[in-house]
């Protein structure tokens, strides 16, 4: 600062460190206007839940899927007693999420086989099973109920058992709307896991969806073939991501935990076995067609079908 005086050199230097803090602080400012959205987007979070409906031993003990029989703990006979072809309850409590954002995306996953033995086989309402469910309580303020949009039939299934009936459900959605569901996109599905990806909407930064998860029957599938077919290690319903993050979060359902099949079924069951193994063996046979053909399974009537008395065989004259 040559030919100013020293007052002046002073009032200068001044001003020069006033401006480098001003414009430091500014930039700080739009450093932090930046961020806020990422570090918003990076505390979602996601917490799964699946209903304990009350325990098989020494007795059934049903309880209603409310409040704290929604559970981050595992499935056993100590505290549910689900069946073969029975839906189990979860919900995804999704929190902190970007209310900025115009589309929100989470995937879940499935074990469908356990051990070569069919597992969960697809998805359905939540209270398919446990009709009396309700995903949306203990939470303040109360959720708004949004849309239950419809579950995709699994076409992987269709082609595994031709003739299998896929139980109509929906994915149910509170503080926002669930505007597609889509199956194996992300992850890439092995052999014996099913991912599927639901995209939703919400102006809140707190969500909740809720759905079902079938348990395979053998009236499906086959005697072994099923559930209750599978030993020792338990199979799995899981969160694997929200918005691009958010690692693997598990629930478990102990096999041992499955009670068998009710008695009146049983004759279905072995109905389809013999009826598959007739069709496998038509299929075989048949010359110049490689359509495979299997019967649907035969359910066995609730109540007896009384014979008329012209269906009755008449004693032949001696």
């Amino acid at each position: 600062m040559e030919g100013l005086s020293v007052r002046e050199t002073g009032v200068a230097r001044a001003f020069a460190d006033r401006a480098s803090r001003l414009l430091a602080a500014t930039l700080f400012l739009l450093a932090v206007a930046m961020v806020t959205p990422t570090l918003a987007w990076a505390n979602e979070a996601g917490n799964l839940d699946q209903c304990r409906n009350g325990g098989s031993t020494p007795v059934v003990t049903p309880v209603q899927c409310v409040d704290s029989a929604w559970q981050n703990g595992n499935l056993g006979e100590t505290n549910s007693h689900y069946r073969e072809g029975d839906s189990v309850p979860f919900r995804l409590t999704l929190t902190g999420l970007d209310t900025s954002a115009a589309s929100h995306s989470v995937t879940i996953q499935y074990d469908t086989l356990q051990g070569g033995k069919h597992a969960y086989d697809y998805l359905t309402s939540y209270n398919e099973t446990e009709t009396d469910a309700n995903a949306a309580t203990g939470f303040s303020p109360a959720l708004t109920p949004g849309n239950c949009k419809d579950i995709p039939p699994d076409l992987n299934i269709l082609i595994a058992n031709p003739g299998f009936t896929q139980v109509p459900g929906c994915i149910q959605i509170w503080n926002g709307t669930i505007t597609g569901i889509s199956y194996g996109s992300f992850p890439p599905d092995t052999s014996d896991q099913r991912s599927v990806t639901i995209t939703f909407t919400t102006s809140e930064s707190t969500a909740l969806l809720a759905w079902g998860g079938h348990i395979a029957s053998q009236i499906d599938w086959g005697f072994g073939n099923s559930a209750s077919a599978i030993s020792g290690s338990p199979y799995h319903m899981r969160l694997i991501d929200l918005d691009g993050s958010g690692g693997n979060q598990d629930r478990s359902l102990k096999a041992s935990g499955i009670l068998p099949i009710r008695r009146r079924h049983f004759r279905a069951a072995r109905l389809f076995r013999t009826r598959s193994r007739r069709a496998r063996s038509a299929t075989t046979a048949s010359a110049g067609s490689t359509r495979l053909t299997r019967s649907r399974p035969i359910r066995r009537a609730t109540t007896p079908i009384p014979r008329s008395s012209a269906s009755r065989s008449t004693p032949r004259p001696r």
